[in-house]
């Protein structure tokens, strides 16, 4: 798994750059690949973790631990 990840990012990259040629706007591509990446993750999650969700704990650690995803 390790090994296809490292081989599949440089072609994320390549797709990306492509996109934002196609789409005519580096911002909108990234907007496009972050929002087809969270509907894959969400369906990923709903489909195979959905019984780890724990909405009681969501508000336990501090604010700033929210701010990951800006990173």
């Amino acid at each position: 798994m390790v090994i296809a990840a490292g081989a599949l990012l440089p072609t994320q990259a390549g797709m990306n750059y492509k996109l934002s040629q196609v789409v005519n706007s580096h911002i909108l591509a990234a907007l496009i690949s972050f929002i087809v990446g969270t509907v894959g993750l969400a369906a990923y999650f709903f489909v195979f973790d959905f019984k780890t969700l724990s909405i009681q704990n969501m508000g336990s650690g501090p604010w700033w631990l929210w701010l990951g995803g800006l990173c």
